[in-house]
């Protein structure tokens, strides 16, 4: 299990924004859409389906997502995305 933790990719974003997609009679399902300035990327995230996976760090929320991967989001990148 240690070995599967070591390769865990961490996104860190210079901005974000939560999405949230709800289908009728179905269960909330919450994504990234991340930006960083740097050539201009973005990313949206594998998702996931509890918000309250997400806990603060710091000045950081820490966010498990379903692909296994997380993102650490700076608590004033919030909205602060690029042209995107």
């Amino acid at each position: 299990m240690e070995t599967y933790k070591q390769n865990i990719k961490t996104h860190s974003p210079e901005g974000w924004t939560v999405l949230r997609f709800e289908a009728p009679e179905d269960r909330p399902f919450y994504k990234v859409f991340a930006t960083w300035r740097e050539n201009d990327r973005w990313k949206v995230s594998s998702g996931a389906f509890d918000a309250s996976e997400a806990f603060l760090d710091g000045e950081y929320i820490i966010w498990p997502q379903a692909s296994g991967s997380t993102y650490r989001l700076h608590l004033d990148g919030e909205s602060g995305y690029t042209f995107y």
